[in-house]
């Protein structure tokens, strides 16, 4: 992904990673997928994150979006891991 796409969609500016990147000629933004499979209904075709429509559709009656969570929401004895770059 550019900087420049990665500004207009989050509203973040990527400064130190695009030093790093620009030293090694590199344009692109690093990123971290954060999806859940089978959780996408516009079902395209060439998606590798889908591979069962009728789990999406259970996956997507299980959104909440009042939860952190993309799909479900937190139990009682979840283990919450902070990502380490």
């Amino acid at each position: 992904m550019s900087r420049e796409l990665a500004f207009k969609i989050t509203g973040k500016i990527y400064k130190e990673e695009w030093k790093a990147r620009k030293e090694k000629k590199c344009h692109c933004i690093q990123m971290v997928d954060i999806g859940v499979y089978n959780s996408c209904s516009h079902f395209c075709k060439y998606c590798y994150a889908n591979y069962d429509e009728k789990k999406v559709m259970d996956n997507r009656k299980n959104h909440n979006p009042n939860s952190s969570l993309l799909i479900g929401e937190l139990k009682r004895g979840d283990i919450i891991k902070e990502r380490k770059k």
